[in-house]
């Protein structure tokens, strides 16, 4: 019985937190030195995961500023359309503020499980209900409660005795003299999920922002190019030691266009140990796959070499790639969302998830319409 009490707190975790701790002097000094042993390793995941959530919001800011920044030297935008940028903006910096925040916490966190594993055990057994709290605290901000469902269920039983009142008697009820005071208790009617209307599964366009928008003065022709958004990142598991919370691989997309000449460009910032024997380089008339949710596939190709080059200030190794988009491309990619990408290195060809799914088709979007 006492085993089982032991290993409860870590393994039987629900979703308002980590199981309570067994009183302590029903524990060994080698349970106690184990359950911090135990705490510590979740505050590591957990502060991994934090840090992870801050690259991203750091990310995010920095399109979003981008694109504000493009758009405000773009005289073809109105004020709503700054605006909405500008809220976006807005709204990034605060996720970046509490991604901030939190990652202090969880790193407070460990800094008191690492002085907890290494001392002696009666430090261990103070200050193991101290490490519970901080790791309970951290892991309901990473798994917060379910929503509590006693709304729907109040008001399902006050319409079941309307409707028994409304039927249960046969005879019209006699005109009361006094008007009826309301009731105290206030009904709350929650509206029905719909999986179409949530943000998350289904998020809004971003509004479209040109980085360029010019009219040749001998051809009379426009030529639009879309500022760039990260279509990919990847974080491979073996180079974590020496990536920390940088990207392997990070791909931006931008989409530029002349009349009904369109194309892609393609950037990628590789950080790796050594990317010219991973990678290599990018060839003339390499082929770029792009695969999409509906199972199809469209190839394009390349127009010139790209061997990479350092940038000093970021370190990753920047490759340049443009992709002529012909007709049928450009109305697959308006059509259907992205699933992956296929990049034939001269190293050989690697897949990689695309997360922005939607993020060519606004682009085409945002250029042709």
């Amino acid at each position: 019985m006492l085993l089982f009490m032991f290993f409860l707190p870590f393994t039987a975790i629900a979703q308002q937190g980590l199981e309570p701790l067994p009183p302590l002097d029903s524990l060994s000094d080698w349970q106690i030195n184990s359950l911090v042993k135990q705490y510590r390793s979740q505050v590591i995941e957990i502060e991994q995961e934090f840090k992870n959530k801050l690259l991203l919001a750091e990310e995010d800011l920095e399109i979003k500023s981008e694109m504000l920044s493009l758009a405000k030297q773009d005289s073809t935008l109105g004020k709503a359309e700054l605006d909405s940028i500008s809220t976006l903006v807005k709204s990034a910096k605060k996720e970046r503020k509490s991604a901030v925040k939190n990652e202090k916490k969880a790193a407070s966190a460990l800094k008191l499980a690492d002085k907890t594993v290494d001392s002696d055990n009666n430090a261990q057994r103070k200050n193991l209900p101290k490490l519970w709290k901080e790791t309970n605290k951290l892991w309901t901000m990473v798994h917060p409660p379910e929503p509590k469902e006693e709304a729907y269920a109040e008001t399902e039983e006050q319409l079941a005795e309307v409707a028994a009142d409304d039927t249960g008697a046969g005879t019209p009820k006699e005109p009361e003299s006094k008007p009826k005071t309301a009731d105290p208790k206030s009904t709350v009617t929650l509206k029905k999920y719909n999986p179409e209307e949530d943000v998350m599964l289904h998020p809004p366009a971003l509004p479209c922002v040109l980085a360029v928008n010019t009219r040749d003065e001998f051809s009379g022709e426009i030529y639009k190019r879309t500022a760039a958004v990260e279509l990919f990142r990847t974080y491979p598991s073996a180079l974590r030691s020496f990536l920390g919370d940088k990207p392997n691989v990070l791909c931006k997309a931008a989409m530029a266009a002349t009349g009904s000449e369109a194309s892609l460009f393609l950037n990628f910032s590789i950080y790796d140990p050594n990317p010219r024997k991973s990678f290599g380089r990018l060839e003339k008339n390499s082929a770029v796959t792009i695969l999409f949710l509906d199972g199809s596939r469209y190839v394009l190709n390349t127009t010139q070499d790209s061997e990479g080059t350092l940038n000093e200030e970021t370190q990753a190794f920047v490759y340049q790639v443009q992709l002529p988009l012909s007709q049928d491309a450009l109305k697959k990619l308006r059509r259907e969302e992205l699933d992956r990408i296929r990049i034939t290195w001269s190293s050989g060809y690697e897949d990689y998830d695309v997360q922005y799914i939607q993020l060519l088709s606004q682009q085409a979007t945002c250029l042709f319409d």
